[in-house]
């Protein structure tokens, strides 16, 4: 989907990323129920492009997912961005709220999760040369 509002283009594209992302790892193995039911997709591959950055959004959505205070953004952003089979004025309705503070739910976490993925790198990178520092003076100290 393509959208002018460059945040909102690229949730959509996090959407294709997550879809995507089961060609990187194993998946878990399927029940016998399971085997037998009809996949849902359209049965040609994702194919998302593989932003090195992606994996800090995800992180991003997934850490304000289990803040409490965001519970009621989070329910709104997941039925529109993954559940978007869903009906908007039911899903409004089933989070007690009007069709406008629904969009204004959905896209409050966007910049929410947009904003904070660049401080998950930061913190990341900065963790990762603290550790490669601390593991070259462990290895210096065996010799």
């Amino acid at each position: 989907m393509k959208t002018k509002d460059p945040i909102t283009q690229y949730c959509w594209d996090w959407v294709r990323w997550c879809e995507t992302r089961h060609f990187y790892i194993r998946s878990v193995g399927q029940g016998t129920l399971g085997a037998l039911q009809q996949g849902k997709g359209t049965g040609r591959e994702p194919n998302a492009r593989n932003d090195p950055d992606m994996q800090y959004f995800n992180m991003a959505v997934h850490t304000l997912r289990d803040i409490a205070k965001y519970k009621t953004e989070w329910a709104a952003f997941e039925y529109f961005y993954l559940k978007s089979d869903q009906v908007v004025k039911r899903t409004a309705a089933d989070l007690g709220v009007g069709l406008r503070t629904y969009y204004d739910l959905v896209r409050r976490f966007e910049r929410r999760a947009y904003k904070l993925y660049p401080v998950l790198k930061k913190t990341h990178e900065e963790m990762m040369a603290a550790t490669a520092k601390q593991a070259a003076l462990a290895v210096e100290d065996i010799d």
